[in-house]
């Protein structure tokens, strides 16, 4: 899948460390990730910019505050990256860089990166911030069918069955035989089981969260994407019906458990208060 990486040039350093996680995803040949700076000398920016907009399937737009005062990277590039995001021509995921005013932007209707759109400078080691991007984007790449060779010629005959995914579907025309439908109905039930297995354990964290804020007595904030989760949430939901209790269950262990290190973390400061 090729990338669109829209960023400001005062974020130069935070560019370098996405460029460095990324490396294992172009190694693997998931990813062709393109940006300003792979312009040849001579070339006209601005038309090329333009056939990078419309050619690329995904962007990563690297928000800071420079990233929202930018007008190029507003008016030009993150506005025609939403407007082909909105069309279902691509994907627009937004990476948070520094604290910024972005959920007053029109990105606040998407789902942003890192997790819950903590800003990638907030966190303790930043490595995670990004592991956690890459984290999202295989999850992406997984849900996305395998773009075909350049000039790569396929036979109708060798075409394989394709998952669809939740936004782009295919038919391919040709005669299935056993083994063709046996690989096909092995594929999706491994598609859909991991669909559902990441929903599962975000609803059990979410819950587990809820339980332990209502142990403490905290009162738990929403998150700018809790709309995304609950409506992954509710697709999981109406096809178990039980699997809120099991949810339930595993998030009051989860509780249960770290409730149960409060008093070893008591203890262990009485005792270094009498020491």
């Amino acid at each position: 899948m090729k990338a669109f990486i829209s960023y400001s040039h005062r974020d130069s350093e935070a560019l370098k460390r996405l460029h460095v996680h990324l490396a294992s995803l172009k190694r693997e040949g998931r990813i062709q990730a393109w940006y300003d700076r792979d312009i040849l000398a001579g070339d006209d920016l601005d038309a090329e910019i333009k056939e990078q907009l419309e050619d690329c399937e995904l962007f990563l737009l690297m928000v800071s505050p420079d990233f929202l005062a930018s007008e190029y990277c507003v008016e030009t590039e993150m506005s025609r990256a939403l407007e082909r995001h909105d069309a279902r021509e691509a994907r627009v995921v937004p990476i948070i860089i520094e604290p910024c005013d972005w959920t007053n932007s029109p990105l606040r209707a998407l789902k942003a990166v890192p997790l819950d759109g903590k800003p990638v400078s907030e966190w303790t080691n930043q490595n995670t911030a990004y592991l956690n991007v890459i984290q999202e984007l295989r999850r992406i790449l997984d849900q996305e069918p395998p773009a075909p060779a350049p000039d790569a010629k396929v036979d109708a005959e060798d075409a394989e069955p394709i998952v669809p995914s939740a936004e782009r579907r295919y038919r391919v025309k040709r005669d299935f035989d056993d083994i063709d439908r046996a690989e096909y109905k092995e594929k999706a039930f491994g598609t859909i089981r991991s669909y559902f297995k990441n929903a599962i354990e975000e609803l059990d964290a979410e819950l587990g969260a809820a339980f332990l804020c209502a142990d403490l007595e905290l009162t738990p904030e929403p998150g700018f994407d809790h709309a995304a989760y609950i409506q992954s949430w509710l697709k999981v939901l109406k096809e178990d019906k039980r699997a809120i209790f099991a949810a339930a269950a595993h998030a009051q262990r989860a509780a249960d458990f770290l409730h149960g290190l409060q008093p070893l973390i008591e203890e262990e400061q009485a005792e270094g208060v009498a020491a």
